[in-house]
């Protein structure tokens, strides 16, 4: 095998198997990248043996086909650090040569047969079709009440895909908070997988390269969840647990309501929370029926800060706690400029949603303080 690489190009392609790999393991075959060039194009691949990936490489010149297995750190910092543009990356048996310039470096690569067998759809019917900047969107907004670590139950630390009568829903929950977005999607047969969490946010890390435009097709079987569209292939081991029946703790009714600057929301939390991070997070949110939203926050240790907001505000005055980082999840997850929020009192759940939409809900539970600790 021979190829003649336009170095930074090439990277971009490398970077993103190098991602999938696993060092954590002595298996030579999971801390490299297959890489295999002929007619199709020159893919690489990787998999950790929970999750894989193919992905199309750009800027390569094909000089004589073939396949090599090429450790993932040697070569790839390589690639990282040499100056030359372009790269000649050339495999004989089981030692690999990259030259750059007057350069050369000699490394050795492993047999092809170590690999795997990547994992394909097993059916020709698609879970979902749904285009790539809107399941960006709802994995950007659905994904971010979880948990990546390992808990149990073990739903905690996965999202929920469901295809639902035409939508596309992505669902998580740790326990103390939720979220879902769905969009319009294209689907086989309604139903649902759980997949987890952290190669879903590697996943949303690889859908920033694709133009938004382009279609997504899901694929299910009985152990994975398979994600392609044109240059690259994405399949994740599903969980075998069931999430809970989310909709039966989803409440509609409140007592006061918010709509307010998003930006000005985020900022002004993030104000906050600088002086109670290091204690508990917790932010008092104050609404006044005459327009004006206070945020308050002490930490003994560190002092006490007051923002002050302006927002369209209805209902009944309001004085809740919360946390401020899982406020901040929901606020910095979310797409658009306006966010409406509805309460249910000082003890009851905080729904967060798109103003004149049902396409995102972020729920979050408040702290249960003593009237004496709400006072000044």
């Amino acid at each position: 095998m021979k190829l003649q690489l336009n170095r930074l190009q090439f990277l971009k392609a490398w970077q993103m198997a190098e991602r999938t790999t696993n060092s954590r393991v002595p298996q030579t075959s999971l801390y490299s990248v297959h890489i295999r060039c002929g007619q199709d194009g020159t893919f690489l691949e990787a998999t950790d043996l929970k999750t894989s990936i193919s992905v199309a490489a750009e800027g390569v010149q094909v000089v004589e086909e073939g396949a090599a297995l090429l450790p993932v750190r040697v070569i790839g910092e390589l690639l990282k650090k040499i100056d030359s543009e372009v790269v000649e990356l050339s495999v004989t048996q089981e030692r690999g040569m990259l030259v750059a310039g007057k350069n050369q470096y000699d490394v050795a690569v492993f047999p092809t047969d170590l690999f795997p067998d990547m994992p394909r759809p097993s059916s020709d019917e698609p879970f979902a079709l749904v285009p790539s900047g809107e399941l960006i969107r709802v994995l950007d907004e659905g994904i971010v009440a979880g948990s990546v670590s390992e808990e149990f139950p073990r739903y905690i630390g996965a999202c929920q895909l469901q295809c639902q009568k035409g939508e596309l829903r992505a669902v998580s929950t740790d326990g103390r908070r939720l979220s879902l977005s769905k969009c319009l999607c294209e689907s086989g047969t309604d139903g649902s997988v759980l997949v987890p969490l952290a190669p879903m946010k590697e996943f949303q890390r690889f859908l920033q390269s694709v133009e938004s435009d382009a279609t997504v097709r899901v694929f299910t079987d009985q152990a994975l969840v398979h994600f392609c569209l044109p240059g690259l292939e994405y399949s994740v081991r599903r969980i075998e647990s069931s999430f809970p029946n989310y909709e039966k703790v989803l409440r509609k009714d409140f007592t006061s309501t918010l709509t307010v600057n998003r930006g000005l929301f985020i900022g002004a939390l993030e104000r906050v929370d600088l002086l109670v991070r290091e204690n508990n997070h917790l932010v008092v949110v104050t609404l006044s029926p005459s327009g004006e939203m206070t945020l308050v926050g002490r930490s003994p240790e560190v002092g006490k800060a007051c923002e002050h907001l302006s927002g369209m505000i209805t209902g009944e005055s309001l004085k809740a706690a919360f946390n401020a980082n899982y406020m901040l999840d929901g606020l910095r997850a979310f797409h658009g400029d306006e966010v409406y929020m509805t309460f249910n009192g000082s003890n009851g759940q905080m729904n967060m949603m798109r103003p004149g939409s049902d396409t995102f809900l972020y729920m979050l539970m408040p702290v249960n303080l003593q009237q004496s600790e709400y006072e000044d």
